[in-house]
């Protein structure tokens, strides 16, 4: 099965473009799956897998407590290496035609007031270096102020800021390009860090390019970047809610609340369609009501 899936990825990495942690992801439910397969059928050939045997794999994960919308993505990394097989010609009909998504309620995107940014306070953990310290507070500002996404801002390489055009340029899904613009305060709290970090690789071989870098002088990995925007936003909410994903959900509202077109909005997050940017209209009903309330003759006569 090994060569087969080899193919498979080399087909989603080369042509597909999708990116390292879209790649890690797919690995990670196939794996699963075909594990599952192995195991309850003894069965590992993709050849032999039946509409039942998935069925029974998608009880299975909702018996161990996945949630739906993690079913469905697991789903879906399925369904698309079966067509590819298809495609390709190893099989003649796709095991997966006949399987449904799960119905998933919907639910709108988490976010932080502006007031709760305004307010943000940075925490100062007195085993922090000067270096690690800067490097948080501008992992808080850039994916804040420039919407971006977790995997987004991994990648980031130092020479992806323009410091005279004051932007940033984002590789985004689809090995995608765009450039996000970015205040003089902002770039100049990057080029503050840079010295600092300039420092810090002194010493250090074989340093990456990624502007974000461990204190050993590595790429940062995506538990990391969590980590350190759950601790810095601990005092902004009860909420549990506190990822990196969440910053880029108030990036977007706090845009459209404040007037931005949201075609512009659409191409600052890097959206392939607008319907994935439309969800933003839902938070911003309070402000709507607010601008009804003041602008529209009959909202103050009791009719």
């Amino acid at each position: 099965m090994t060569d087969q899936l080899q193919d498979f990825f080399d087909y989603l990495k080369y042509q597909k473009r999708y990116s390292p942690h879209t790649l890690l992801s797919y690995e990670n439910d196939l794996d699963g799956f075909f594990q599952y397969q192995n195991t309850m059928y003894q069965n590992s050939s993709y050849k032999d897998t039946q509409s039942m045997i998935v069925r029974s794999w998608v009880v299975h994960l909702s018996k161990e407590g996945f949630e739906p919308r993690s079913i469905n993505r697991k789903i879906s990394a399925l369904n698309s290496c079966f067509k590819f097989f298809v495609k390709r010609g190893d099989l003649l009909t796709n095991p997966m035609k006949h399987i449904n998504l799960l119905k998933v309620a919907k639910r709108l995107p988490s976010f932080f007031t502006e007031n709760d940014m305004d307010s943000a306070k940075i925490l100062i953990n007195p085993n922090l270096s000067e270096f690690e310290i800067l490097r948080n507070k501008l992992i808080i500002n850039i994916l804040y102020q420039t919407g971006c996404r977790k995997a987004e801002l991994i990648f980031l390489k130092t020479y992806d800021i323009s410091y005279s055009r004051f932007e940033i340029t984002f590789m985004g899904k689809g090995k995608k390009e765009r450039n996000v613009p970015i205040s003089p305060e902002l770039v100049n709290d990057i080029k503050t860090y840079v010295e600092i970090r300039k420092d810090l690789i002194k010493e250090i071989e074989a340093i990456p390019d990624n502007l974000f870098l461990s204190s050993k002088g590595k790429e940062m990995q995506p538990k990391a970047i969590y980590n350190i925007v759950k601790d810095q936003l601990h005092l902004l909410s009860t909420s549990d809610k506190k990822s990196p994903h969440v910053l880029r959900h108030t990036f977007a509202t706090h845009m459209l609340n404040n007037g931005a077109d949201i075609n512009a909005i659409k191409e600052l997050l890097g959206h392939a369609s607008l319907a994935a940017t439309q969800v933003y209209t839902h938070n911003s009903i309070a402000r709507l009501k607010e601008v009804y309330e003041r602008a529209h003759p009959s909202a103050n006569k009791g009719e």
